[in-house]
């Protein structure tokens, strides 16, 4: 998928499927790396314990929304920050994230761009650190069905 001109990419696994082995789910979304013109990205029913290197990588510079739902088995967030056009970004339903720490940002100054953060359905959720100075453009900040998020410091 590399070589294709998309804009708009929607990734689904059926919501019913049991994985076998987490590698395997990784190595088929390695293996889907989209065009780098990509603007519109959704991953729904991911079953790997975290994500390939492109997701996170540079290679996406153009992508402005992200929506990425139920990926139950996934224990970190990659560094979102590093995409620097993104706008919106929604992590809905990711049963394993635990706390939200430094690899959410990476190594990167800021989300230069980013407008919109919606948190859905984290079921063990407890916290984030989260740095105001980060989001220098942040507009809509929501977290809704968390039910042990105490709060997010700084």
């Amino acid at each position: 998928m590399k070589d294709k001109h998309l804009v708009e990419i929607e990734l689904k696994w059926k919501s019913d499927h049991i994985p076998d082995d987490p590698k395997k789910e990784k190595k088929v979304l390695k293996n889907l790396q989209p065009h780098k013109h990509l603007e519109h990205s959704s991953i729904k029913n991911y079953s790997g314990t975290k994500f390939p290197s492109w997701v996170f990588k540079n290679s996406l510079s153009n992508l402005v929304f992200l929506r990425l739902e139920d990926c139950k088995y996934c224990l970190c967030l990659p560094p979102f920050a590093i995409l620097s056009c993104l706008k919106t970004l929604e992590i809905i339903g990711f049963d394993g994230i635990v706390s939200i720490g430094a690899e959410f940002y990476g190594s990167n100054s800021s989300f230069a761009s980013l407008e919109r953060l919606h948190f859905y359905k984290m079921k063990e959720w407890k916290g984030m650190r989260m740095y105001y100075f980060f989001f220098p453009r942040l507009r809509h900040l929501s977290m809704h069905n968390c039910p042990k998020l105490k709060g997010l410091s700084e």
